[in-house]
């Protein structure tokens, strides 16, 4: 993982299984496996699965890999913390937090 400044950042759609794979091989510090505004309604369930596979399978080097979850007020984002937090990605990142206790809560998973 990289400690200090981080130079860059990938931001990747987790409906996109070629380009989960091909990040390992891009020279960016961090990674961010987007599920949430890059990834239709459709497709939420397929992305989730496929970034779940890519935390488990896909060796990232030393590049951050953070992943961009559903709001947590939702049944979609409660499903993708239940799916990524037991892979330990290096960091979350919470859109439209609206209170402490969703960043508690997230904490807490």
């Amino acid at each position: 993982m990289i400690t200090g400044l981080r130079r860059s950042a990938l931001y990747i759609p987790g409906d996109s299984e070629k380009m989960l794979r091909k990040a390992a091989d891009l020279p960016a510090d961090v990674v961010l496996l987007n599920l949430e505004d890059g990834v239709s309604a459709a497709l939420k369930d397929q992305a989730r699965d496929n970034v779940a596979r890519a935390l488990s399978q896909v060796d990232f080097g030393r590049r951050e890999i953070v992943v961009r979850v559903n709001p947590l007020a939702s049944e979609t984002g409660k499903r993708d913390l239940a799916a990524v937090v037991p892979l330990r990605p290096d960091g979350l990142c919470l859109p439209k937090v609206e209170s402490p206790a969703e960043v508690g809560a997230a904490d807490a998973a």
